[in-house]
């Protein structure tokens, strides 16, 4: 039989060993919470990584036709001082 002591002891541990129990069942839906949270980080990082691609794509797009604007602004103005030299008077 057990004493007192010994009842006190087993009732203390059980009741230490309930709470722990209970502690590991909230951190363990603490821990699934966070890895929710997680997953929609990656879910909106992956986002924002393909908007980052299409943004850097258009940025590119913008370059090349910036570079052809002026490349036909020189072509133009080439063409408007050649035809200004043919079209002045020859002088003889």
């Amino acid at each position: 039989m057990m004493g007192n002591s010994e009842m006190s002891l087993k009732e203390y541990f059980e009741d230490k060993l309930a709470s722990r129990e209970k502690d590991v069942a909230h951190l363990q839906a603490v821990l699934a919470g966070k890895e929710q949270d997680i997953r929609d980080l990656i879910v909106k990082y992956n986002g924002l990584e393909k908007r980052l691609e299409a943004l850097l794509a258009s940025q590119e797009k913008l370059r090349d036709l910036e570079e052809k604007v002026k490349s036909l602004g020189l072509d133009a103005n080439l063409v408007k001082n050649m035809a200004e030299i043919f079209s002045r008077p020859q002088r003889q």
